[in-house]
């Protein structure tokens, strides 16, 4: 994995991270800087802010969950997070993970 963010950040990409946490532990690495100006390089456990990509990681992950069969794009939103859709007048019991969109606005084909 080392290998491929090396070869990233060769490629016109100022700085990458990949933190991975599985059964046999946590591996950290980086490529790259985290500040030009300073070249100061990231830390294991830093944070950092994605904005919108995480609906991107997320789609990916629950697409992938239902591939495996592991759960349905069916499935009520409270049966994989109890209580999330409690506000607003929202009944997670009855919302299920599919999203549907009818309508593609202009923003929606910018917005990162």
């Amino acid at each position: 994995m080392q290998q491929i963010l090396d070869w990233a950040a060769e490629d016109s990409i100022p700085g990458i991270v990949a933190e991975v946490h599985d059964a046999d532990g946590t591996w950290f690495g980086t490529a790259g800087v985290a500040d030009l100006a300073t070249g100061h390089r990231r830390q294991p456990g830093e944070y950092l802010h994605i904005d919108s990509s995480g609906k991107t990681f997320t789609a990916a992950t629950v697409l992938a969950l239902a591939a495996e069969g592991r759960l349905s794009l069916e499935d009520p939103v409270n049966t994989w997070l109890p209580g999330v859709m409690e506000t607003g007048g929202y009944d997670g019991d009855k919302i299920t993970i599919r999203v549907e969109r009818t309508v593609i606005r202009p923003l929606d084909l910018t917005h990162t």
